[in-house]
């Protein structure tokens, strides 16, 4: 498989966020699709995407669209 994984946040918890991120980037890994992460829903930040403003990815810069 060849195409894109859209991780969307929800309005559920921190960590239920970071699991799915998780697993999204094993399957992302396994099916060789690119991972996009959209936190955008305003749970964490009003001004924006709050996942790039608290995180950095490490060593998953083969799977980031």
């Amino acid at each position: 498989m060849s195409g894109f994984i859209l991780q969307k946040g929800t309005t559920h918890g921190l960590g239920n966020r970071l699991f799915m991120l998780s697993a999204a980037i094993h399957y992302c890994r396994q099916q060789n699709a690119k991972l996009v992460i959209d936190w955008n829903d305003g749970c964490y930040s009003d001004s924006g995407d709050s996942f790039w403003k608290a995180f950095r990815l490490v060593n998953c810069e083969d799977i980031l669209a």
